[in-house]
């Protein structure tokens, strides 16, 4: 079996999953807490973000790329895009650049999204389109 090896008859990953559930974990609160932290303290700035001209390409006005590490955009099909898109670089075992972590894109930021996955040549794409029958993104 391997990495996950038979205890009293059940695998460790059954184990865990019946006996502890995410939030006795920590990792809920631990995630709240952090989210909170950073917005508060600035600790990870997203200034770019809180520009008037990108404000109303955030789905959601507390969730903000970090200036650091967001994804720029130059590819350009109209004089109207500009460079921002709400998305940021994730490190990974192949460098600081080996993932991309974004919104689901808004109706006015359809093409911003598809533009990003052009030019970075983005190969797999997950995403839930709803939740609890709320759209999560727009698919024109």
């Amino acid at each position: 079996m391997g990495f996950l090896r038979r205890v009293a008859g059940r695998t460790l990953r059954d184990r865990v999953r019946s006996s502890v559930t995410r939030e006795e974990l920590g990792v809920e609160p631990l995630l709240r807490r952090l989210s909170t932290k950073y917005r508060t303290e600035k600790i990870y700035p997203t200034n770019v973000g809180e520009q008037e001209e990108n404000v109303k390409k955030n789905r959601y006005k507390d969730i903000l790329p970090f200036d650091h590490t967001r994804v720029k955009l130059t590819l350009k099909t109209t004089n109207q895009d500009t460079d921002y898109i709400n998305a940021n670089f994730i490190k990974g075992i192949d460098g600081p650049e080996a993932y991309i972590a974004t919104q689901g894109p808004l109706p006015n930021t359809v093409m911003d999204f598809w533009r990003m996955n052009w030019e970075y040549n983005v190969a797999v794409n997950f995403s839930r389109l709803r939740r609890r029958y709320i759209m999560l993104m727009s698919a024109r």
